[in-house]
């Protein structure tokens, strides 16, 4: 029992070191694997879906740095489209940064959990300065916290676009570049937007 438990250690940690150099360097293609873990109590398969390149541009931890600061420079540089999907969304300087995106023409399309929307969310700001806003349709969470900005930039990590995220929480933010790996992610805006209401 104790050898089948250190084998599985040892392969879990050879994974997680592969992705960590994957992930450091600054171009890689992944290709679609499938790994199988077996131990005596479970039996774990670990898919990679899709082909991709892309670099890492920037990581932000929020305790030390100021993530909304560059989260708001990605936002005010895009050119052609911003897409979001966040789970709690209530910084009003990342608010005032896609309604100024989607007023100088910009395209802007937020969703955001619906379970998440109340007096202090940037929602109904964004709605009433006539930003595309949507609240998820998933009946337990859209835990997501992604911009596709330009169809090439895409943010992520556990950072919320809240008030929190950056002044309390130890959070983090990285911002990659890649066209196929924004198109992944695009795909699941898709997805998740077909399931969504207007706000």
């Amino acid at each position: 029992m104790k050898s089948s438990t250190a084998i599985v250690l040892l392969l879990a940690a050879f994974i997680v070191g592969y992705a960590a150099g994957a992930l450091s360097s600054p171009i890689r293609e992944y290709i679609p694997t499938t790994t199988t873990v077996t131990s005596s109590l479970r039996v774990t398969s670990i898919t990679t879906v899709e082909k991709f390149t892309g670099e890492v541009v920037e990581v932000c931890f929020s305790a030390v740095m100021d993530c909304s600061s560059i989260l708001q420079g990605y936002l005010r540089k895009a050119n052609k489209s911003i897409y979001v999907m966040v789970y709690s969304f209530t910084q009003d300087e990342l608010g005032d940064a896609l309604i100024d995106a989607m007023e100088r023409g910009v395209e802007v399309v937020v969703i955001v959990e619906e379970k998440q929307v109340s007096q202090y969310s940037e929602v109904e700001k964004l709605r009433n300065a006539g930003v595309e806003t949507y609240l998820d349709g998933n009946p337990f969470l859209m835990h997501h916290k992604v911009a596709i900005i330009d169809d090439v930039f895409v943010i992520t990590g556990s950072y919320n676009w809240s008030k929190s995220a950056e002044d309390r929480n130890d959070e983090n933010l990285i911002v990659l570049r890649g066209r196929e790996l924004a198109t992944l992610f695009m795909n699941e805006f898709k997805r998740v937007l077909m399931e969504a209401a207007p706000a």
